[in-house]
């Protein structure tokens, strides 16, 4: 397990975690569940919304709660907050910090 992060959903402890070269997620409840291939994964929670971010080859990769996942754009180091309306992510790309507000669909 490399790097990672937790949060809290009102009922469930929620983490992300790197293991060798794919992102997982989990919860108390539910086991282990297989994201994609990536690293630098980072979960947040405002209220329901749930919001994960991670890097692969193609970039920085957002999914909002159960909605398919979206490149954000090239980058790594990723860092979210979770709000309820909208998800905003920063990360960065060639010495520089890129900080871009998602709403929420």
């Amino acid at each position: 397990m490399d790097g990672g992060a937790l949060t809290f959903d009102g009922r469930d402890l929620v983490a992300t975690w790197r293991r060798e070269n794919d992102v997982y997620l989990s919860t108390v409840a539910d086991p282990e569940l297989r994201l994609a291939r990536g690293r630098d994964p980072v979960v947040a929670q405002a209220g329901q919304h749930r919001d994960l971010v991670w890097t692969s080859a193609d970039g920085v990769h957002l999914r909002q709660g159960p909605l398919a996942t979206a490149v954000l754009g090239p980058g790594r180091f990723p860092s979210l907050v979770a709000l309820p309306t909208a998800t905003v992510v920063a990360w960065e790309h060639q010495g520089q910090v890129i900080v871009q507000r998602i709403a929420r669909r």
